[in-house]
């Protein structure tokens, strides 16, 4: 098994990342992390952690789908997990997402993982069972876990050429959704259903940071798959001068953007601003609200 964990200025949490996945039980692991060009003490950080698993490489800034793409190349495992800089593991996850690869056709198992905050862990866990909806994760349509609970057959992933780095600096961070869409194009992906491990959430968190780009960047792979069977690149700027937002695009939006700032509220601890933001998120868009609060809270 190799964890990848992509570092950019993550001096402040990367430690328990790492510490996380070389406390793993029963799995014989090595830990790369590639820095991409981080300019604060993370590699300081990291080369203080003293462990014959862990190998740490360097790279010029390329971002986190390039400084993925850079593990995966170097990884001597036949699995393959993601762990980003800010999340932990629990001890027995990779254990237990693979007992389910004993299913040869397999090629990627999530997990549920627990929100954690500034103040501590969050009544409510990032993640759905994938298991059936196969035919939605191919056509981009749902990220069914969270990017750091994903194990993949490192076959497979090379087979399908990694991450697509090209379509992050061209349409925007929807990397993680586009890749699993290709790996249900070829294998069965499912979910350890248990929380194994934490998904933290805070103001520097990139999902917060580009919701904006991710959200025109998810409309483009849902219809370019749709049409051509694949994400088409070159079609991007033709399809983005065609696709001017409408009113009711903005408000379903914004629903999104306010509903993810009220989970970012209550990981502050600042419960009013947290039912102030769900609320207005209720008000724009209840159709969407409602159910994805339902899934967060109703499986506690």
């Amino acid at each position: 098994m190799t964890v990848v964990i992509p570092a950019y200025n993550g001096e402040q949490f990367i430690r328990d990342a790492v510490l996380s996945a070389l406390q793993q039980m029963n799995v014989k692991i090595e830990v790369i992390v590639v820095d991409d060009g981080s300019t604060d003490r993370t590699l300081a950080v990291v080369d203080a952690v003293n462990d014959p698993r862990l190998k740490v490489v360097r790279q010029k800034n390329g971002g986190v789908a390039s400084a993925r793409n850079t593990g995966i190349r170097l990884a001597s495992g036949s699995y393959i997990a993601l762990l980003d800089q800010d999340d932990i593991w629990f001890d027995h996850k990779l254990e237990t997402q693979l007992e389910l690869f004993s299913d040869e056709n397999v090629g990627a198992v999530g997990s549920f993982m627990q929100y954690l905050g500034r103040s501590g862990p969050i009544k409510a866990r990032a993640g759905e069972i994938a298991d059936h909806q196969r035919q939605r994760i191919r056509l981009g349509r749902l990220m069914p876990f969270p990017p750091s609970s994903l194990v993949l057959r490192t076959d497979l992933l090379q087979e399908i050429g990694g991450f697509n780095e090209r379509l992050v600096t061209t349409v925007g961070p929807i990397d993680d959704l586009e890749l699993l869409s290709r790996v249900a194009t070829r294998a069965t992906v499912k979910t350890a259903p248990s929380t194994l491990g934490f998904y933290r959430i805070h103001e520097n968190a990139g999902s917060f940071k580009s919701f904006s780009d991710m959200h025109v960047g998810t409309k483009f792979l849902q219809e370019s798959i749709a049409e051509f069977g694949e994400v088409r690149i070159s079609h991007w700027d033709s399809w983005r001068t065609k696709n001017t937002p409408s009113w009711a695009d903005l408000r379903r939006q914004r629903a999104r953007f306010e509903y993810r700032s009220s989970g970012l509220a209550a990981a502050d601890g600042s419960r009013p601003e947290a039912v102030r933001r769900l609320a207005l998120a209720f008000m724009l868009d209840p159709r969407y609200t409602v159910p994805r609060l339902a899934r967060q809270l109703g499986s506690r």
